[in-house]
């Protein structure tokens, strides 16, 4: 169902008008070839009255809509900043105290040891009470499990790369026969630095580096 626009009216006319005369043109010599061709110039002008019609229409809604854009930036922007900070924060906490809790598991694994050495050259001290020491102390090997409470923001590990020395980088890529580093293809470098399966994690000419993101769920 076409809906008609009135201020289309007196363009769609001439449109009309225009290409009913155009598609009746027959071209048999130089005389009707050159009314054809200015037939065809004729086109093209109506052509561009619909587009300046339609630019001159949909100008007003536009602007509205990047004035309604540029609003809700303005106020959303400081939101973002406000949640990154707070992030930031939450992720400075969480890292401290994961520090605190592996310095503490290190500390009671060395004293666990230094127990079980202690009681090894004891004479008081089974064979069975080393080892139950011992295993006591192989526990605070195993990385720090954090409590839910203390770990309130998940986190995810993003890989990032940004290319230093092209030259070095167009070395390689001739030396190992990876031509499509020469580009070089910055969106194809970055999928397969974030790979799942075989990622890059050196690349000569390149820095590739990994950051912690927080998830706010």
């Amino acid at each position: 169902m076409q809906t008609n626009i009135q201020e289309f009216n007196e363009v769609q006319a001439k449109a009309e008008a225009a290409l009913q005369v155009a598609l009746a043109a027959e071209v048999t010599d130089s005389d009707s070839a050159a009314v054809a061709k200015s037939q065809a110039v004729e086109l093209k002008d109506v052509e561009k009255l619909i587009e300046d019609k339609r630019k001159e229409l949909v100008k007003p809604y536009n602007d509205k809509v990047s004035e309604i854009n540029a609003f809700a930036k303005a106020i959303a922007e400081p939101i973002g900043k406000g949640k990154k900070t707070l992030a930031d924060k939450l992720l400075a906490w969480q890292n401290e105290e994961r520090m605190k809790a592996e310095i503490a598991a290190a500390e009671e694994k060395a004293r666990l040891e230094a127990m079980a050495a202690e009681m090894a050259e004891s004479e008081d001290a089974t064979l069975e009470e080393v080892e139950a020491v011992q295993e006591r102390a192989q526990v605070y090997a195993e990385p720090v499990k954090m409590m839910k409470h203390e770990k309130p923001l998940a986190v995810r590990e993003v890989w990032k790369h940004k290319v230093d020395d092209f030259t070095a980088l167009a070395e390689y890529a001739v030396t190992t026969g990876q031509l499509w580093l020469l580009l070089p293809n910055e969106s194809e470098i970055g999928k397969r630095v974030r790979a799942a399966q075989g990622p890059l994690r050196t690349l000569p000419g390149c820095e590739i580096w990994s950051e912690q993101s927080a998830v706010i769920r």
